[in-house]
């Protein structure tokens, strides 16, 4: 597998010809770039391009879910704190109790 995308589970990337592979047609592509690859899986194999999207859609809903909730367990006092003092209004002064400021 060349990269994170999904694509590589229907392409091979030989690195000496600088060609990428569908595994479906045994077609040759120039490059790697996901973009082509996913172009040559919409017009030769619709099909295999609709099993992408499913997989796809499916990898970042659980990605989303994960960081929702990784962001609600890790809350913690500190961020509270810089939310307080980001959300605070202008006129919400700290209190001075020094003696130097009360005159």
């Amino acid at each position: 597998m060349v990269g994170r995308s999904a694509i590589w589970q229907f392409f091979t990337y030989d690195a000496v010809t600088r060609k990428s592979t569908c595994s479906a047609c045994e077609k040759s592509l120039a490059g790697q770039n996901p973009t082509n690859l996913r172009t040559h899986l919409k017009s030769a194999h619709k099909e295999l391009s609709a099993q992408l999207e499913k997989t796809e859609t499916e990898t970042k809903m659980k990605s989303k879910e994960s960081m929702t909730k990784k962001k609600n367990e890790t809350s913690s006092p500190s961020v509270s704190i810089k939310r307080y003092v980001m959300d605070r209004k202008p006129n919400d002064a700290w209190a001075v109790t020094s003696k130097e400021y009360q005159k």
